[in-house]
């Protein structure tokens, strides 16, 4: 899948997300059941723009950069 992005949870704690091309996940990542892709995204720039939407929900839904409790909101609506 040539420029297809994925967004993951971060592998940094220094990071709210993490932007990553599907060609370089690895078979190991792809197989971990706990590997929670947050969202996909043509081309880097449409990547980037779906990460921005999804940071302005979490703060408006939040006050904050917590994904946790953002998807505990989630889970209530």
């Amino acid at each position: 899948m040539p420029d297809t992005y994925v967004i993951t949870l971060p592998e940094s704690g220094n990071h709210i997300v993490d932007i990553r091309p599907v060609s370089l996940l690895t078979k190991a990542e792809r197989e971990r059941e706990d590997f929670l892709i947050l969202g996909a995204a043509k081309g880097y720039g449409e990547a980037c723009e779906v990460v921005r939407d999804m940071v302005d929900d979490m703060y408006r839904a939040t006050g904050a950069f917590d994904w946790i409790q953002y998807m505990e909101t989630l889970k209530e609506a």
